[in-house]
């Protein structure tokens, strides 16, 4: 929470998945400069946590997570129409992950649109699913 408040950035990690595990999903919701500086946050408490344990491995560098770990989810990029967090998740509401439904929207039409994108513009989207389907 303290990394929410110091970048600007929504930041949702995905729960454990039981003992032993080495890698989450996190989702970013915000600008792009509150995006990066969730990411540079996470990178240096995820270096920080690896040296005090003694995991080894050498520090990442910048970028590394954008090639390696595609698992980043960027948000819009209007920060003032992202709801300020909410204090504890709903466990009955299936958008709260993202932040409430209105997010959910927002980030799905982002991918649909970037995946227009990526295939020139033949206007065939495949992938993510309607919202409410």
């Amino acid at each position: 929470r303290d990394m929410q408040n110091t970048t600007g950035c929504k930041i949702n990690v995905a729960q454990s998945s039981g003992p032993g595990e080495t890698q989450r999903e996190i989702a970013l919701i915000g600008t792009r400069d509150s995006i990066a500086r969730a990411k540079l946050a996470i990178d240096e408490k995820v270096d920080a946590v690896r040296q005090k344990s003694g995991s080894g491995g050498p520090p990442r560098g910048r970028g590394h997570q954008d090639v390696d770990r595609p698992s980043y989810s960027q948000g819009p990029d209007a920060s003032s129409t992202n709801p300020p967090p909410a204090s504890s998740q709903d466990a009955s509401d299936p958008y709260a992950q993202y932040g409430g439904y209105q997010n959910y929207v927002a980030l799905w039409y982002q991918s649909l649109m970037y995946q227009q994108q990526q295939q020139n513009g033949d206007g065939s989207p495949a992938g993510a699913p309607a919202p409410g389907s």
